[in-house]
């Protein structure tokens, strides 16, 4: 049989449907074979054009992007996902983007007048049953339509109705793929890259011919030895690609400065809350935490969003010695809370205690009580640091040698006095704090944790103080305030002094907080009450609470309680 050759019209068919492939595909289509086929999909095109004939046969690639109707797909496999799982529900993964089915097509010279082109399709989240079904259906809607052009109706089927057809519509599942452990030996992954697809390089021609007659293909197996872990890793891995490209070709409003950006000037503060910000804003945020060692506020600036940020964001926006940082703080707040680690009094190197206390240094062989920090002494109590001081002070008595360390000593030794005396320990974090003045509501400045200073307990705000057990103020930090103002009245004649106290306190209304009962003052006609204990909103005239983000605006109006009035 003598070899077929193409006509003057099929070839202008075949490049006329290239052409239209490639304009409306876009990256998405690849030229593999032709005359003089560079990479460059633009300069191919061109040199098709010109081509009043061509003798060797066309091939191309179309990555067909899948469309899903609801716009999200669950993915599940065998085993199901915990719901506890960041991003997960407890049907499966959800993904917005699946990889593309890659559909290589060989075009014949007598295409389409004749023969039907080599249809191959491939995608990593198909079985080989379901690429056979496709395969099937492409040649069944060319018999239907012989003689004319093909490929763009087979472009546009599988894109809008090949998950239909297959039974697909808003759930995938993987369980029908190899079992864990199987390796697989075909190289098709690569395929679903989206490097791969934006790649110009020339493939291998994916085609056989025997005696001028061109096949169908046979349907690639890509998946066949792939476990349904591996195949459901690829498509997350995929989903997260395509998300990134299209947050950096977007523009957006960053949440701190409230200026535009665009995409690749932002970071998203969790992919959890998607608040976005740009990438200055962000890095001086988080080099400010870093630097202050508060690494427990870096979370999303939203007021309303207490989302941690995303570790590679603060990563990315910090810089080399600011990671340091971050890593020695984490590292020592680790370390903190292990309870066995101490650090060695002479080199501090990180050493662990026994169970009597005694740790050994592994640098400089150090024995020392973990209590206190002096050479091991069994048997014996450890000395206080006003006995310490005293000690050290008739040691150094009467000679001259070593005053500067005497004196280092000295002040170290008067501090843990002090702390010991006046200050007490974060329940949390163990950073010794002392009260200047005020309430006993305590902040913790290392770790951010509230507690109580009278009874040393965490506490998750002003309720600890409603059940009576613990006073917010006591007793001598009122007679101090007392003091201070009876002090500052001093020497101001007694009718001087009663205006001033009208003054101070005019004929303000009050009532009692529905919530703790606390008595809460009305600042002039305003009906929006806040209580100075508890800190809860309630309305003065209705006396109802006001919980709730826009609560306030909710409740009054002309119809219901008046934010305003002298009553």
């Amino acid at each position: 049989m003598g070899v077929m050759t193409r006509t003057e019209d099929d070839w202008q068919q075949q490049l006329d449907e290239v052409v239209a492939l490639a304009s409306i595909l876009d990256t998405d289509f690849t030229l593999t074979a032709g005359p003089e086929v560079s990479g460059d999909i633009e300069q191919d095109i061109s040199a098709l054009a010109l081509a009043s004939s061509c003798s060797e046969q066309l091939e191309c690639t179309a990555a067909v992007r899948v469309a899903f109707p609801s716009g999200i797909m669950t993915i599940r496999d065998a085993l199901q996902p915990s719901s506890s799982t960041a991003g997960v529900t407890q049907s499966g993964w959800p993904v917005q983007h699946l990889p593309p089915i890659l559909l290589q097509l060989s075009l014949p010279s007598t295409y389409p007048s004749e023969q039907p082109p080599n249809a191959r399709i491939s995608a990593t989240w198909l079985t080989s049953h379901q690429i056979q079904q496709l395969q099937q259906h492409l040649l069944d809607m060319w018999n239907a339509a012989s003689g004319l052009p093909i490929c763009y109706t087979w472009v546009d089927w599988l894109q809008q109705d090949a998950l239909a057809y297959l039974g697909i519509s808003d759930t995938l599942d993987l369980s029908q793929f190899a079992a864990p452990g199987i390796s697989n030996t075909h190289d098709q992954m690569a395929t679903t890259s989206p490097d791969i697809l934006n790649s110009r390089q020339p493939s291998p021609k994916a085609h056989s011919e025997h005696d001028g007659q061109h096949q169908h293909a046979e349907p690639c197996q890509p998946c066949q030895n792939q476990s349904a872990e591996e195949v459901l890793m690829d498509l997350l891995r995929f989903d997260a690609a395509e998300k990134l490209r299209a947050f950096h070709r977007g523009t957006w409003t960053c949440g701190i400065c409230f200026e535009q950006f665009p995409g690749r000037a932002c970071v998203q503060a969790s992919l959890q809350c998607g608040h976005v910000y740009c990438q200055s804003c962000m890095a001086q945020q988080c080099a400010l935490h870093v630097k202050e060692g508060s690494l427990e506020f870096l979370r999303c600036p939203e007021p309303d969003c207490k989302e941690p940020l995303d570790r590679q964001m603060v990563k990315s926006v910090l810089s080399d010695e600011q990671n340091n940082r971050l890593e020695s703080v984490e590292l020592e707040r680790t370390l903190n809370h292990m309870m066995d680690a101490v650090y060695c009094p002479r080199c501090s190197t990180i050493s662990l205690e026994d169970e009597d206390n005694c740790a050994q240094c592994s640098n400089c062989f150090f024995a020392f009580c973990s209590l206190c920090n002096e050479s091991w002494h069994p048997g014996t109590k450890c000395l206080s640091p006003e006995d310490k001081l005293e000690l050290m002070r008739r040691r150094m008595a009467g000679t001259k040698s070593g005053d500067r360390e005497f004196r280092k000593r000295e002040a170290e030794l008067q501090n843990l006095a002090h702390i010991e005396k006046n200050c007490k320990q974060c329940p949390a974090c163990g950073m010794a704090i002392e009260r200047s003045e005020g309430c006993n509501k305590m902040t913790c400045t290392s770790c951010g944790v509230f507690f109580c200073y009278r009874c040393n307990q965490q506490i998750d705000g002003y309720k600890h103080y409603w059940n009576g057990n613990c006073i917010l103020f006591d007793l001598s930090e009122i007679e101090r305030w007392e003091a201070e103002v009876g002090q500052q009245m001093m020497g101001v004649p007694e009718e001087q002094r009663r205006g001033a106290d009208a003054a101070a306190r005019p004929a303000v209304k009050s009532c009692r907080c529905p919530r703790c009962g606390r008595i809460a003052y009305k600042e002039g006609n305003n009906n929006n009450m806040r209580c100075p204990a508890c800190t809860a909103n309630f309305c003065y005239l209705c006396k109802e609470l006001l919980a709730g983000r826009g609560a306030s605006g909710r409740h009054f109006g002309p119809k219901t309680c008046k934010q305003h009035s002298p009553d």
